[in-house]
């Protein structure tokens, strides 16, 4: 059995963790010992760590039990800078945190890595988590550590060095990580909005959407290692950022909820319902696909009509993965049925959004913009030139690899 242990950073990486333990929490613990662990009470304890800079993103409900030593909290500013959160903020939480993951690792019979939520916009998520991240990489260097990542959105700004922080951050990242699957908020509230006819979605229904992969994967992780998913995607360049879609998403309001997946349920999964935005439509370099329920040959015919000559692997779960509880929350409208899939690939689309941030980034820094907020806050002048050089050398070698037929 392989266990993981999620860390949840910043604001939105606490949200997204909040959702997730909430819904997880919806299944029978006991079918879940890579997520939780029993204690002497016969309760289950998540595997599991909050870390922000305030104590308001705390998981609302009592199951399952979390115990006051998993929240980390410190009341400093990060300026939503990500060298002030990487080099300056919660230096004293850092013993802290390793010694309980150190205590959570003991308690796994058999461990295989870390999987982080956050958002690279800001300072403490961009910042803290590389720092983390890094600090675990050499600490358990034989481990897997994926990062479901919310990057900013090409037509709303959450702040005006948000480029520069997910430059920086993105950067530290292909180092520390073996997977980061980016998400883009702007574009799971046009998927909301388009595909499950919910009007004016809220952080709620967005948050209720990234953790259907997410939920996705640690089951998969519980069957087999996520070390499978690492092998197929990543090649000699490491070239390690990716992108997923999840499906079929449900709204509960339109009562459609028990139609069974078919061919044109399972192409618009893959061909369209990216958590990217792209113009175009993406062209799959390599690709991991997941399956909890469905019918193998259905998938097998689904994709050869797809793609051809692509590299594709496909797993099938036999098991339901966990009792489902029908969902108490009266707001929560978004849900998945029984048979599903996640779908994570690199492609053309996530070539698309490391071009428009370098892009961003380039028109402040020809200017100069709000460079001395950086500028003697654990880097100078010319670090920063060459983070844009490592940028660019990332993003060109992205773009040949998924555009390379070869």
């Amino acid at each position: 059995m392989n266990q993981l242990i999620t860390i949840h950073i910043g604001g939105a990486g606490s949200n997204i963790g909040s959702k997730l333990w909430y819904n997880l929490s919806q299944h029978r613990q006991e079918d879940l010992p890579s997520i939780f662990q029993e204690n002497s009470l016969q309760s289950y304890k998540p595997r599991s760590i909050f870390i922000n800079t305030i104590d308001d993103q705390v998981p609302k409900y009592d199951e399952p039990n979390f115990n006051p030593n998993q929240f980390f909290y410190t009341k400093e500013d990060t300026g939503n800078i990500y060298t002030v959160g990487h080099y300056c903020v919660a230096k004293d939480l850092i013993p802290k945190i390793q010694d309980e993951i150190r205590k959570q690792i003991e308690n796994c019979d058999k461990f295989s890595g870390f999987l982080f939520t956050h958002s690279i916009s800001g300072g403490f998520g961009s910042g803290y988590t590389t720092l983390i991240s890094s600090l675990l990489r050499t600490e358990y260097n034989k481990s897997i550590s994926f990062s479901f990542c919310l990057i900013p959105s090409p037509n709303y700004n959450n702040n005006v060095i948000e480029s520069y922080n997910s430059i920086m951050s993105l950067n530290s990242m292909v180092e520390s990580f073996d997977g980061v699957i980016l998400l883009q908020n702007e574009a799971i509230y046009n998927m909301i909005e388009n595909q499950l006819d919910i009007e004016f979605p809220s952080y709620n229904e967005v948050n209720q959407v990234i953790t259907h992969p997410i939920i996705s994967l640690l089951k998969f992780n519980q069957q087999k290692s996520l070390q499978i998913l690492k092998m197929n995607l990543w090649n000699k360049n490491k070239l390690n950022l990716w992108s997923c879609s999840f499906g079929p998403l449900i709204n509960y309001d339109q009562k459609d909820y028990s139609k069974k997946l078919n061919q044109n349920s399972l192409t618009d999964i893959i061909s369209q319902n990216s958590y990217i935005c792209n113009s175009k439509k993406p062209y799959y370099k390599q690709a991991f696909l997941y399956a909890e329920q469905i019918n193998q040959s259905l998938l097998t015919r689904t994709l050869s009509e797809l793609v051809e000559n692509k590299q594709y692997s496909i797993y099938q779960s036999e098991q339901q993965g966990g009792q489902i509880i029908k969902n108490k929350e009266q707001f929560q409208q978004i849900t998945s049925c029984k048979q599903n899939m996640v779908f994570i690939h690199r492609s053309t689309g996530v070539g698309e959004q490391l071009i428009q941030m370098h892009k961003k980034a380039q028109i402040l820094y020809q200017r100069r913009a709000f460079i001395h907020w950086y500028v003697g806050i654990g880097i100078e002048d010319q670090s920063i030139r060459g983070e844009f050089q490592q940028f660019e050398e990332l993003q060109n070698n992205y773009e040949i690899d998924v555009s390379n037929n070869e």
